[in-house]
């Protein structure tokens, strides 16, 4: 998935989004495939469980699926909401002079990493 940041040309240098969303897709996908039919019957009315033991298999994944593409809507339309409101009153970047000295330099007073920091860079403390 990180190929996809890189293409759409969104910033995220450590990959966290494709993690946590990969990570997520996984866990509730195999939830539909390995859920032990007694923990499920415990926690519904159903009598189902993962694929692997044949026990209305398909109808758990199919209902893993099913919420996540609903969660999938709802958590994309309420981020594509907020992030259209920080954009229309333009509070989604800092100030260019802000972006070029480090926001660590401004906001913190120092850089994050200071190993990784070119010795020039550090004099730049333009708010």
């Amino acid at each position: 998935l990180s190929w996809l940041l890189v293409r759409m040309q969104i910033d995220d240098p450590l990959d966290s989004s494709t993690i946590h969303f990969g990570s997520g897709l996984l866990g509730v996908l195999l939830n539909g495939v390995l859920a032990k039919p007694s923990f499920v019957s415990a926690m519904t009315s159903h009598e189902c469980g993962g694929i692997v033991y044949n026990v209305n298999g398909w109808l758990q994944l199919g209902l893993q699926l099913l919420g996540l593409v609903l969660f999938m809507a709802l958590a994309g339309t309420v981020a594509y909401a907020v992030f259209w409101v920080l954009l229309r009153f333009n509070m989604l970047r800092v100030e260019q002079a802000t972006e070029l000295a480090g926001i660590d330099n401004i906001e913190h007073g120092g850089p994050a990493y200071p190993e990784f920091v070119n010795n020039s860079s550090l004099n730049q403390n333009t708010p």
